[in-house]
């Protein structure tokens, strides 16, 4: 799906959904879907920018990082937790009409993964966030249905068949 004139993108520009990594687009940032080891919760954060909400740990790429370091530094930095078994979901495609001083690419991408709670580290958290909140999955659901501007709806619903897909072979490998 492909969305058009959102508000913290350049006038003009899109974002399409993607689930498959295109290696050729560069990544500007990455987000993570973060689940108790029994699905029933995903570890999020209150935004300290209270229109947003709710909001997903995540955050931009450091030169010389790799998409994966970059996912354990913001995840440590904004909700104070360690993560494991990280997988890719999806990423947000990004087509600007401008080249931005900090974004220097007409095409870039905003790579989301899932992947579950291994430890709490800290509860002393960045400045952009409030505090790391545990909600019911289902709530936040609920919560993505009824928020108009939250552009990865489709990402946490694949998040949510990419894991149960990999516990049904697991099982199934037993």
């Amino acid at each position: 799906m492909i969305y058009r004139d959102i508000k913290w993108l350049p006038e003009n520009s899109l974002m399409d959904i993607i689930f498959k990594e295109e290696k050729e687009v560069p990544v500007t940032a990455v987000f993570c879907f973060i689940f108790s080891e029994d699905m029933k919760y995903i570890y999020l954060m209150e935004n300290a920018n209270k229109e947003r909400g709710l909001d997903v740990p995540g955050g931009h790429i450091d030169p010389g990082e790799t998409s994966i370091e970059a996912l354990h530094r913001e995840v440590l930095e904004e909700v104070g937790l360690t993560i494991k078994d990280v997988q890719y979901v999806g990423s947000q495609k990004i087509i600007k009409n401008v080249v931005e001083e900090k974004y220097p690419d007409f095409i870039s991408a905003q790579n989301f993964y899932t992947g579950f709670i291994n430890e709490v580290i800290t509860d002393e958290l960045e400045a952009d966030s409030l505090e790391r909140v545990k909600v019911d999955v289902k709530e936040f659901q609920s919560y993505l249905e009824n928020k108009e501007d939250c552009y990865y709806k489709e990402l946490f619903m694949e998040s949510l068949y990419l894991i149960i897909d990999n516990q049904v072979k697991e099982y199934f490998e037993k």
